[in-house]
């Protein structure tokens, strides 16, 4: 058996402690969020910067393997068929 001098029931020092609960839900809650948006944020400038970089070497190999030249004897079309020849054999 517990004797208490103060007026406070029961009832108040749950009252009490589920407001405290809640408060502090709140507030660990936003810092969760916040944190997970600053990861999210940093996630996907570096998925952009990969992107970007892909895109640049896979266009540096394709002006390597081509050139800015024609030789001689050569015409474009047959220079486009080359990379569409390379293209379809990666498919069949």
């Amino acid at each position: 058996m517990v004797f208490s001098t103060d007026d406070a029931t029961p009832d108040d020092s749950r009252e009490l402690a589920d407001d405290i609960l809640a408060i502090n839900t709140v507030f660990i809650c936003r810092l969760q969020g916040r944190r997970a948006g600053q990861y999210r944020r940093l996630r996907r400038q570096q998925q952009q910067e990969t992107r970007t970089q892909e895109i640049a070497s896979s266009q540096e190999a394709a002006n390597d393997r081509h050139g800015d030249t024609v030789n001689e004897g050569e015409s474009i079309p047959e220079r486009e068929t080359e990379t569409i020849d390379e293209t379809m054999d990666g498919l069949c």
